[in-house]
């Protein structure tokens, strides 16, 4: 073989490989760019704790016994479930853009109590959230069912119930 032959075999070669690792080279930033995360969604979570916080705080709506100073959180006092109760249990600036509906109602589907938490915004996010619009300037809603015992009157007496606490929060 002649010395141009080989020079131009190697160029080949050569030229294979770049080809080869320029190839490599995109598909390795495209992986790394599809396991890079820019957002984080943590509405869910949000309206989960503001759930956790109702049931199980002392300022919440549980039943709360200050003798002993013990919360009941599978027994709900209807009493707490006022709006006035409510934003003052949860600590929360009127301009925040979570808002709430809870319902307390008995077994058979009649209605106990309803109250609202930042109620301006729930009626102004639950309409939007509803429109199931993406991104931002949207609202996400989120349900949770609970069994209860409703607290009556006479000590020591319960009734079964559900309780419905309806959270949306704003993007």
């Amino acid at each position: 073989m002649k010395k141009k032959a080989i020079l131009s075999a190697d160029f080949t070669w050569y030229l294979i490989r770049f080809l080869f690792l320029i190839i490599m080279m995109i598909v390795v930033i495209m992986i790394i760019k599809a396991f890079i995360i820019t957002t984080v969604d943590i509405d869910g979570v949000q309206a989960r704790i503001m759930q956790h916080r109702l049931l199980y705080s002392k300022s919440g709506i549980s039943m709360y016994d200050a003798k002993i100073d013990r919360i009941y959180p599978g027994i709900i006092d209807s009493n707490r479930i006022d709006e006035v109760h409510l934003d003052e249990a949860l600590f929360m600036d009127p301009n925040y853009i979570m808002a709430g509906k809870i319902t307390l109602k008995y077994a058979d589907g009649t209605i106990v109590k309803e109250a609202y938490f930042n109620k301006k915004w729930y009626e102004r996010l639950n309409p939007l959230s509803l429109t199931g619009m993406q991104g931002t300037g949207g609202a996400d809603s989120f349900e949770y069912e609970t069994y209860v015992l409703i607290a009556t009157q006479n000590p020591g007496v319960y009734q079964h119930g559900i309780l419905v606490m309806s959270i949306v929060i704003g993007r």
